[in-house]
């Protein structure tokens, strides 16, 4: 009987592997191509990827005021794979260099990345979901947080499929 439960769990064990996801590549935020909106209090929020090759995406976060209707870039994105691992690189204005952020969880709908040694964000989690009726909107859910209860969480929809005007 020791030996079947033996033989069974290293069977089990064996298999997970082949269940996880491998958030070694950019396959996996693939759906995160495209141009993405919400709004609220008095402005529009977008956030813009394109898949410039199979280990880079290039974005651009960005805020549309309603008080003068223009577009201020906020932020220049990056998703790079690399060395075994994918990085999401943020350009802001508040910091000099830009703020690497490692992938360190990912499945076929969400992406978190984090970097525990900055001090604002330490994780943005993306999640994507589908809608439930026939055809667009499909939406994300942008989670930006820090130490305790810091951050703050966007609601996002799709604007225009990745490689289309």
């Amino acid at each position: 009987m020791g030996n079947w439960i033996t033989l069974l769990t290293s069977i089990l064990l064996l298999a997970l592997p082949a269940h996880a996801e491998d958030c070694s590549s950019l396959e996996t935020v693939g759906w995160l191509a495209g141009d993405w909106t919400t709004g609220g209090e008095g402005r529009q929020v977008l956030e813009s990827w394109d898949a410039v090759s199979a280990d880079t995406f290039e974005g651009l976060g960005a805020v549309r005021a309603s008080r003068d209707d223009e577009v201020h870039v906020t932020e220049t994105l990056r998703l790079a794979a690399m060395s075994g691992s994918v990085y999401y690189i943020a350009k802001v204005p508040e910091n000099d260099s830009p703020v690497p952020f490692r992938l360190t969880s990912c499945s076929g709908g969400s992406a978190t990345f984090e970097n525990p040694a900055h001090d604002f964000p330490k994780r943005i989690s993306y999640r994507y979901s589908e809608h439930d009726g026939p055809g667009p909107p499909e939406r994300m859910t942008v989670s930006v947080s820090g130490d305790g209860d810091q951050g703050f969480t966007l609601e996002f929809e799709r604007v225009t499929e990745p490689g289309r005007n």
